[in-house]
């Protein structure tokens, strides 16, 4: 220890760790042991300290006490240690002490103030105060981190006391090479790859990259308005929101939204849009009570709120709904339904339908709000005959033939007597044009229809005779159908003209309508 003696009072951190022999009880520290710390030995939690009182030797009381200071300052130590009788040797003494308090040794410097006196009974003894204070080295420090965040995990911890953050109005930083990657800032918004987060969680990429990406079997990433629960299953992004909140909003300068399947690329500029490699869907869209998809613009002349595209074909025009398909032999718009409207168009005044051709997008053909048919090519009709829709009594069938049903004007029944002069004609089977005097939108597409003029297959029967290519027919007395007319037939009997023949009995042949 002669190294010691000529130096003014030192007060120095040995730089390392003993367990100690002997702790603080009664009236002091005792002198410690060294004991060598073998590797996965818990460390210990106390430090050794050696001072120096000149070359004083003898019995001395000291007490010691812990500033963020050098002079002056705050006491930081709520603990004051004390020792009475410690011995001191020609000025060198050693004191184990232990943390002085939680949290003293936080990172801030700490000086060490010595205060001591010749060893008494007396209490009331003034103590002599050594200056300067003792800047103390790293071992309490490394001391006090034994308590701290252990990095290879925790036990017993209380979330309201033990935690990662800050305790001031400072940002939470994580960084990896020196480079910040995750801040959580002061009104808790966290930003993944962004230094100013605007929202709860907001992803920011480099250019390339992929800012969010949820996995998932199911569902990937959902986003929903409230506590409702969103259903459905197999969709990479969903929302939901309640009444009338929207469930998936997207902005961008080019893409808002973008679904994709397969890692199938999206060119294009929109708002919504989804692509896949599958034989599946590129968007989809639900609700229980409103918009399953809706799309709006207000860009004038070529706004477009929803477009549908194949081969990323330019779509011009402006329109709430539309789709194009360019050069290939598929559907630009296409519409099913089980029980309604499969594509269904309103209009106040306008047009309900119009149907254009080419780039100049020329009118070919409308349907105006009134329910008006306007076609330039006329219409080309799987049917051979123009029918009506009309009332009856009782229920014919397709072939029959009816007559005017003269105890209930305005409706028609099967013809039961032969050469009526009440036949009206034949109920249809498949009519190129139907006509009604009723709301034609909700007429019963199956209700009986009266074929007017045309060919149509006629119920016939060889009652009168054995039928021929160009006779005329009459009902007969077997309801519904229809036999050859007599030599001399009486004036509005006539139903048609055959113009295929029936040799006897019944069956059905084809018959060109002509009443007189």
């Amino acid at each position: 220890m002669n190294w010691l003696k000529n130096r003014t009072f030192v007060g120095y951190m040995i730089g390392m760790l003993i367990l100690a022999s002997t702790v603080l009880a009664g009236q002091g520290f005792a002198s410690p042991r060294t004991v060598p710390l073998a590797v996965g030995t818990p460390l210990p939690s106390s430090f050794v300290f050696e001072g120096r009182l000149g070359t004083l030797s003898g019995s001395f009381d000291f007490q010691w006490r812990m500033f963020d200071s050098l002079t002056g300052g705050t006491q930081v130590s709520p603990i004051v240690a004390a020792v009475s009788g410690l011995p001191v040797d020609s000025g060198e003494y050693r004191v184990i002490f232990g943390k002085f308090g939680a949290d003293v040794f936080n990172g801030d410097a700490r000086y060490l103030e010595v205060k001591f006196r010749t060893h008494t009974t007396n209490t009331n003894a003034p103590f002599t105060t050594q200056s300067p204070r003792t800047l103390l080295s790293a071992v309490p420090y490394a001391l006090n981190a034994v308590s701290a965040w252990n990095i290879k995990g925790n036990a017993g911890t209380s979330s309201g006391t033990n935690f990662l953050g800050t305790t001031d109005a400072s940002s939470l930083v994580v960084k990896t090479n020196n480079v910040e990657r995750l801040r959580v800032d002061t009104s808790g918004n966290v930003g993944v790859g962004t230094s100013g987060p605007i929202a709860k969680l907001e992803a920011s990429s480099i250019p390339g990259g992929i800012g969010l990406l949820g996995t998932s079997d199911v569902r990937g990433v959902i986003g929903r308005l409230g506590s409702i629960s969103c259903g459905g299953t197999n969709f990479g992004v969903g929302g939901c929101g309640a009444d009338s909140g929207i469930g998936v909003l997207g902005d961008s300068n080019s893409r808002g939204v973008v679904g994709t399947l397969g890692h199938t690329s999206c060119a294009g500029v929109y708002a919504v849009g989804g692509c896949n490699d599958a034989n599946t869907v590129g968007v989809y869209g639900h609700s229980n009570s409103d918009k399953g998809v809706w799309g709006n613009s207000s860009a004038g002349g070529n706004a477009r709120g929803v477009v549908g595209t194949l081969g990323d074909t330019s779509c011009a025009g402006s329109y709430g709904v539309g789709g194009c398909t360019g050069n290939a032999a598929a559907y630009a718009v296409f519409g099913r339904s089980l029980n309604n409207g499969a594509i269904v168009g309103s209009s106040d005044t306008g047009d309900v339908f119009i149907g254009v051709t080419g780039d100049s997008e020329t009118h070919v053909a409308r349907i105006d709000h009134n329910g008006r048919v306007f076609a330039n090519g006329g219409f080309q009709a799987n049917g051979a005959d123009v029918a009506e829709f009309i009332p009856v009594t009782d229920a014919p069938q397709p072939g029959d033939v009816v007559e005017i049903n003269q105890d209930q004007p305005g409706t028609f029944r099967i013809a039961t007597v032969a050469n009526s002069t009440a036949v009206a004609g034949v109920v249809t089977t498949r009519p190129g044009l139907s006509l009604s005097m009723n709301d034609m939108a909700h007429t019963d597409a199956n209700a009986p229809q009266l074929a007017l003029v045309g060919r149509v297959p006629v119920k016939v029967t060889a009652e009168n005779g054995a039928i021929h290519a160009g006779d005329l027919l009459v009902s007969s007395s077997l309801p519904g159908y229809a036999m050859r007319a007599p030599r001399h037939p009486e004036a509005g009997t006539i139903i048609g003209k055959a113009t295929e023949g029936l040799a006897s009995g019944t069956g059905k042949i084809m018959v060109l309508v002509m009443l007189r």
